[in-house]
């Protein structure tokens, strides 16, 4: 059995780390805290969760200098400027918030298996096969043309991932289709990785699915 995606907690506030533990873990989540901002896990998070403040603004530029890395997501109150201390994020989440709030904020961004996990649980596994097939095509196309700067397939692979739920496929194929040539290896990656995570569920179509959260 695959281990569970990690989700890096690195935030000051005890309760809202613990929050978020409490809440992501039963949704298929390994949940490791570094509470002072320092820590870092010995393997590369699926997710990050970031207090705004200046110790996980450290982190997140660490992140960023070691490749790409995962979706990064900040923690936001009233009043509070992450983009000005936050260097590098994905996304914002808004503080405080209800656990379906939190689950709902991270969704874009949870690892493409746990995508399909979802939509298994709410298309079924035959109509999910034909969508992931198709999709599957499409991106194969795509792929084949993506340096021919067709802006239109770009923004329709974009549109379609988006739909489906593939964050970082549509992030950086709508990006592509507004001609930013520097998101081209990311639209490439983050497709060929929606490719082989698709090739697995297809190949083995009578796997458990969790239920969607």
């Amino acid at each position: 059995m695959e281990p569970l995606p990690l989700l890096l907690i690195a935030d000051a506030v005890p309760a809202r780390a613990a929050f978020v533990r409490t809440h992501l873990a039963p949704l298929g989540w390994r949940v490791a805290i570094a509470d002072d901002g320092g820590m870092a896990p010995t393997e590369v998070p699926a997710l990050v969760l970031l207090d705004p403040g200046l110790a996980s603004a450290g982190i997140a530029h660490g992140i960023r200098r070691a490749g790409e890395g995962p979706p990064i997501l900040a923690f936001a109150g009233e009043g509070d400027s992450v983009a000005d201390s936050v260097a590098g994020i994905d996304g914002i989440i808004a503080w405080p918030c209800t656990p379906e709030a939190l689950a709902a904020a991270i969704r874009p961004w949870q690892p493409v298996d746990m995508t399909l996990d979802r939509l298994a649980a709410m298309f079924g596994t035959a109509r999910l096969a034909g969508l992931l097939a198709d999709f599957d095509a499409q991106l194969a196309h795509a792929l084949d043309r993506l340096d021919e700067a067709d802006s239109g397939l770009a923004h329709r692979i974009g549109g379609l991932a988006g739909t489906l739920g593939f964050a970082r496929v549509s992030a950086a194929w709508l990006a592509v289709s507004e001609g930013e040539v520097a998101a081209v290896p990311a639209a490439r990656a983050s497709a060929l990785a929606a490719r082989a995570a698709i090739e697995r569920r297809l190949g083995a179509p009578d796997v458990p699915t969790a239920s969607a959260p």
